[in-house]
């Protein structure tokens, strides 16, 4: 019988698919490599922009109230600066304004006559040179890297890169502190409302004193005080003795 000979394979009978195919395969998959990237930092960017919308400057504030158990508000009422001085004051004028018309909707007839009211509310409002702290503050960033890749694998005696593309999704929170330094001023509203001709016969007597203090960033007591004046009147006169928490957005556009 005739042997048959039986051919010997050599190195060119697995020799890569033709460059043309191999070239457009790579090619897509550079596309979609692409289209990925700028999905990720489109994610990025959108989580960064919905978390710069989310956060609004706040004002904290404590109030406290002590008042003559017999007190009622009603009647009329003057309101004046604790320092004589700041009576003529324009920017007094514009706050006066703003806690009359918080007098008046708790009951007051607010009137400019000082010499017959029957009440006097007594206003100061002060703020203090601010102390430098240190504070720890959470850094955020990326805890994981997305994944980019493809496979290798081997067909009909043949190999070349497979279309298919390995992604996982980044994942984002605290990766470290850092230190920074931060300047908290002290900003305090009071009020007194007395007797009125306790007041002018120089005998002063007091029916309300009330407190409210509150601490930040913002060292400009004019920007800050009308959110205080809101803050002392949320609930007035309020408990006696006890302190009242307050925490409310500050005006859109807020600028300190």
């Amino acid at each position: 019988m005739a042997r048959r000979k039986i051919p010997i394979l050599g190195p060119s009978a697995f020799s890569p698919l033709p460059s043309v195919r191999h070239r457009s395969i790579v090619s897509k998959k550079a596309g979609v490599m692409k289209h990925i990237r700028i999905a990720h930092l489109l994610l990025v960017a959108a989580i960064a922009l919905s978390g710069c919308a989310a956060i609004k400057p706040q004002l904290r504030s404590v109030t406290t109230t002590f008042g003559d158990p017999a007190f009622k508000t009603g009647g009329t009422l003057a309101v004046i600066a604790a320092d004589a001085a700041q009576n003529n004051s324009l920017e007094f004028a514009h706050f006066k304004a703003l806690i009359g018309d918080r007098l008046a909707a708790s009951g007051y007839a607010v009137i400019g006559d000082v010499s017959s009211a029957q009440q006097i509310a007594i206003v100061s409002y002060g703020i203090d040179n601010g102390r430098v702290e240190l504070v720890s503050v959470p850094v955020y960033g990326q805890t994981n890297w997305p994944f980019y890749g493809s496979g290798t694998f081997f067909y009909g005696g043949r190999h070349g890169a497979i279309g298919a593309n390995l992604y996982t999704m980044p994942q984002y929170g605290i990766v470290g502190t850092t230190t920074e330094t931060f300047t908290s001023y002290s900003r305090v509203l009071a009020l007194d409302i007395v007797d009125g001709p306790s007041f002018r016969a120089n005998a002063t007597k007091r029916l309300l004193e009330v407190r409210t203090r509150s601490e930040g960033g913002c060292g400009t007591m004019a920007v800050i005080l009308p959110s205080l004046v809101q803050a002392t009147f949320a609930v007035f006169p309020g408990e006696y003795g006890k302190a009242r928490v307050d925490v409310r957005a500050l005006p859109d556009g807020f600028v300190c």
